[in-house]
């Protein structure tokens, strides 16, 4: 799976669940994985809200999106950023992504290296050398 800007939470057969936020390097997948693609802030608002997915079986896993506390979550400026940012095959500056949603180009900095944990540039030529 090539890297496209989600996150992804995974669930194994041996009840294992696992995070990825949005990828740098392709995702090696099961085909017994059952999978939740997730916008690229979702877990870190897990983190932040000190919540945990555990589950018995796959259709617990599943069940517990369609809670409030997993489904309630806002989406954030940064998630809208990755998605433009996608969009346009990372053929787009940080001053025009800073412009567009009246963002700091420093705020949309430091959202790529603490969600995403790369810099903004780093990730931009990820998308460029994968388009």
């Amino acid at each position: 799976m090539q890297p496209d800007g989600f996150s992804y939470i995974l669930y194994s057969e041996e009840n294992n669940i696992t995070c990825h936020k949005p990828f740098v390097s392709p995702l090696e997948l099961k085909s017994s994985y059952i999978i939740v693609k997730c916008r690229p802030t979702y877990i870190d608002h897990l983190l932040e809200n000190n919540i945990t997915i555990k589950a018995a079986n796959a259709n617990a896993f599943l069940a517990q999106f369609n809670t409030p506390k997993l489904k309630n979550f806002t989406p954030s400026i940064l998630d809208n950023i990755v998605f433009y940012l996608h969009f346009f095959k990372g053929h787009i500056s940080l001053d025009q992504l800073s412009k567009r949603y009246q963002y700091s180009n420093q705020k949309i900095k430091n959202g790529f290296k603490n969600s995403i944990g790369l810099s903004f540039n780093e990730y931009k030529n990820i998308l460029l050398s994968i388009t």
